[in-house]
C-alpha cells in the first residue's frame, strides 16, 4: 500500500460512506462527548474524542496489523484536524 492510497481511501470514507451514515463530524462527536460526559462526568472537546479513537486504532494495530486500522486512523486524524479548526473558531463552520 502506498501512503497516498491509504490517505485517499480514508478521505473517501470520511467524505462519503461514513459522512452519509453518521452526519457531520461536529454534530456526531458533539453527541459522543455528551454521552461520554453522562457516563463519566468528564467533559471532552470533540477533537479529544477523535484523538481517543485514533488511540483505539493504534492499539488494535499494535495487537494485529489490519489495513482498516491504518485507514481509519488516518480518517480520524483528518477529522481531528477539522474539529480543531472549528474549535479554534468557536464552532463556526
Amino acid at each position: 500500500m502506498k501512503p497516498e492510497d491509504a490517505a485517499l481511501e480514508a478521505a473517501k470514507l470520511v467524505g462519503g460512506d461514513r459522512g452519509d451514515s453518521y452526519g457531520d463530524p461536529w454534530e456526531d462527536f458533539g453527541r459522543t462527548c455528551e454521552l461520554f460526559f453522562l457516563r463519566t462526568g468528564i467533559r471532552l472537546k470533540r477533537s479529544e474524542a477523535t484523538t481517543l479513537m485514533e488511540c483505539v486504532k493504534d492499539s488494535r494495530e499494535v495487537n494485529e496489523h489490519k489495513r482498516d486500522n491504518l485507514v481509519d486512523g488516518i480518517g480520524y486524524a483528518s477529522i481531528t484536524a477539522y474539529l480543531k479548526a472549528r474549535e479554534w473558531d468557536g464552532g463556526a463552520k
